[in-house]
């Protein structure tokens, strides 16, 4: 038993003598990283130093111009450079060109451009009436002779002659 607990008390000693060694490495450890902080914490307070000496004290004269800088930081001036006495003078060539386009539509849709004679005639435009026997149109087959809209019409004119 006696020689149990010395060799018990042996393995406590290394353990403790380990440890020793731990503690000394994390103690030289701590006070390198007490010196950097030291160091850091001097170069704050003089860069602190510098900077508190840059900031601008400005006079009353100063902080007035500046309050009324901030308080409205846009200036509008108004320039017109065409004046009108009333919204009626902006808006007339406005509703003269409205109602003139509306006018002249309605008018083509009231008396057509091109007669029902025209658009039912084979003949091309600009061609003699010989050329009316040709067939032209490739669909005329399959539509009636009689009532080809404008836009075929004016699709068909601008096909070659295939005569």
């Amino acid at each position: 038993m006696l020689a149990a607990g010395e060799q018990s008390a042996v393995d406590g000693t290394a353990r403790l003598a380990d440890g020793a060694r731990q503690l000394d490495d994390g103690a030289g450890e701590l006070e390198d990283g007490a010196r950097t902080a030291s160091d850091g914490a001097a170069t704050l307070a003089s860069e602190l130093d510098k900077g508190a000496g840059k900031i601008p004290n400005p006079d009353d004269a100063q902080k007035n111009s500046l309050s009324k800088v901030i308080a409205d930081p846009v200036a509008v001036s108004d320039v017109s450079q065409a004046k009108a006495a009333s919204y009626g003078a902006g808006l007339a060539p406005f509703f003269l060109t409205l109602a003139l386009w509306i006018g002249v539509f309605m008018l083509v849709q009231a008396m057509r451009p091109i007669t029902q004679r025209a658009l039912a005639s084979n003949a091309r435009h600009g061609r003699s009436p010989s050329a009316a026997g040709c067939h032209s149109l490739p669909f005329q087959s399959s539509r009636p002779r009689c009532s080809p809209s404008w836009w075929t019409w004016a699709w068909a004119s601008s096909q070659p002659t295939r005569c």
